[in-house]
């Protein structure tokens, strides 16, 4: 991505004062791409097709656990690992750093408006100890929405500040949990055409891919991408 002026850090800087005026602290922040999308689990979307059950996260289990070099510890864990390797689960991600939802809302499609969110979270349920939650079904635990923090599970869950809402189904609401949608605040739209600079402000203040997703394979991207768009003069050496 080509260099930064000041107006695109400016850009992040009113988005910023935004986030401060807010009304309380207790917020978590989610980046939509398309203003259109809902704050909704990937598993309940049309035709999803991931892990609602136990088999299929055994089947998971088997086909990962090759390939972790630190094993999840319960059932939930291993959902979250299989949240953000991008397969559809019942849980949805959200972030305490307003800044990585503002990255998400500013990715492609380039031609689509985007969107960050927030949603209050003090009043929700906090699992501190998943070890005998069920990930799919309501039980006597809680009810509704449950918090669960990401930070500490993997790389990637804590380089993006990650906690997550678990949405089980219930006999009340099969397909999960719809009423806290009426809750979910649209913070600020990011209108298709300064996605670019809004993503230049980010960089500039050292938020990018290879930050946020914390693997070889995304910083290699993310220097092809830099190798494509920049001129050879504008390409330094890091610190």
């Amino acid at each position: 991505m080509p260099g930064h002026n000041r107006s695109d850090v400016h850009l992040v800087a009113d988005y910023l004062r935004l986030v401060g005026d807010q009304k309380h602290s207790w917020f978590m922040y989610r980046g939509h791409a398309c203003s259109d999308w809902e704050a909704r689990p990937s598993i309940e979307r049309t035709g999803a097709k991931g892990i609602a059950n136990y088999p299929t996260l055994r089947t998971f289990t088997q086909f990962a656990r090759p390939f972790v070099s630190i094993l999840p510890q319960t059932d939930l864990e291993w959902l979250v690992l299989a949240q953000h390797q991008g397969i559809p689960t019942p849980l949805l991600d959200w972030t305490l750093h307003p800044l990585v939802a503002l990255y998400f809302a500013c990715l492609e499609p380039a031609d689509r408006d985007g969107a960050v969110l927030s949603l209050h979270f003090n009043s929700m349920y906090r699992l501190e100890h998943t070890l005998y939650v069920n990930p799919f079904e309501a039980g006597n635990e809680f009810e509704g929405l449950a918090l669960l923090s990401g930070k500490g599970l993997n790389a990637r869950s804590t380089a993006q500040n990650s906690v997550m809402t678990l949405h089980r189904a219930s006999k009340d609401a099969p397909s999960g949990p719809t009423f806290y949608l009426e809750a979910v605040h649209e913070l600020i739209r990011v209108p298709a055409s300064m996605k670019a600079s809004y993503r230049r402000g980010l960089l500039a203040l050292g938020l990018d891919a290879a930050v946020l997703f914390a693997d070889l394979q995304t910083s290699v991207a993310a220097f092809k991408e830099l190798l494509a768009e920049a001129s050879t003069d504008m390409i330094v050496s890091v610190p």
